[in-house]
């Protein structure tokens, strides 16, 4: 069984490999083409619902009540760790970032480590979330290489749909990535940085949610979640590096295993970098820091540094920390 598969699953968050910059071409969605524009954007109107008086339930007071789940100290229970930046709720419609690729060849198969860009939709009185990323997974594929991934849940307190093993996740013929597939090579410690540009945003004709790799020539399609896996406001966004394994025993390495420091090197410490959001017509913007916030849930173990405005790197943010942890 995979992370996911015991208990509650995952859910409860949480071409060439070196990229190279591209302009801005038209790029078709599932059902329809726009333009992908930067633009600038002064102002973000955001929507934050709490309790109210007729007892509805509504977005916690903080994203880290949400996803605590209900772990049961003492017993073989799977739980995860994380290190992110993430949203406050609010109308948003989409990320964009380089991820850095990062093996872990000592990991297990009760272990699974990764990153992705999360997307969190209210329905009701529980989250909808879908996922693409890349992560390790023995226990999913039966081998410690860096696979690229999708998932999405329509309770993220429960197990999950990872790749195309249940209808959801929408490939298109010939994409340059399809879940499950190996991402090699991964970055080399003090030696090499690779990384994917990935994104998942809200198609502004379709509402499907559009998945596209932007590190190649130019920007491809990779296919789509469709609107009704995410389909209503107000959304969490999140940018999340994170990894499983069952309590008492050790978890693996996060990241490339460092944590983030003073140097925050490319080739040594795992990142997230030039961050962009979307807005409702598919135009690209910078994150408003007063909507973001950091969260590590064992920050003994794991952690992620400033989300900061770097000169070549765009918005960035380094993540990770070593084997070992306790849970």
């Amino acid at each position: 069984m995979t992370g996911r598969d015991r208990g509650r699953g995952r859910g409860r968050g949480r071409g060439r490999s070196r990229g190279a910059r591209t302009p801005s071409p038209t790029t078709p969605s599932s059902s329809s083409s726009y333009m992908y524009e930067e633009v600038p954007v002064l102002f973000e109107f955001v929507l934050v619902l709490k309790g109210d008086s007729r007892g509805t339930q509504r977005l916690p007071d903080t994203f880290a009540d949400f996803i605590a789940g209900d772990e049961r100290p003492g017993t073989l229970h799977p739980r995860e760790d994380y290190a992110m930046w993430h949203t406050v709720p609010g109308k948003y419609f989409g990320l964009r970032a380089e991820i850095s690729i990062w093996a872990s060849p000592n990991q297990t198969e009760s272990q699974e480590s990764g990153a992705s860009l999360q997307i969190y939709c209210q329905d009701g009185g529980h989250y909808n979330m879908i996922e693409a990323g890349f992560h390790v997974s023995p226990s999913l594929y039966h081998n410690t290489e860096v696979h690229f991934f999708t998932y999405w849940t329509k309770d993220s307190k429960s197990a999950g749909c990872y790749n195309l093993q249940c209808p959801g996740y929408v490939p298109t013929t010939g994409a340059a990535l399809v879940p499950g597939q190996v991402v090699t090579p991964p970055s080399s410690y003090g030696v090499q940085d690779r990384y994917i540009r990935l994104s998942l945003n809200k198609d502004p004709n379709s509402g499907d949610w559009v998945v596209y790799r932007h590190d190649l020539e130019t920007p491809s399609f990779l296919g789509y979640f469709p609107i009704g896996l995410c389909s209503k406001m107000p959304v969490i966004e999140a940018l999340t590096g994170f990894v499983n394994y069952f309590n008492n025993t050790h978890g693996p390495p996060m990241g490339s295993g460092h944590l983030p420091n003073m140097e925050n090197s490319d080739k040594k410490i795992a990142y997230f970098k030039h961050i962009k959001k979307y807005n409702s017509g598919g135009h690209t913007y910078d994150p408003i820091l007063l909507d973001m916030r950091d969260l590590a849930d064992r920050p003994d173990c794991y952690k992620q540094d400033t989300l900061s405005l770097a000169l070549g790197r765009g918005y960035v943010f380094y993540y990770g920390g070593p084997s070992g942890c306790i849970g």
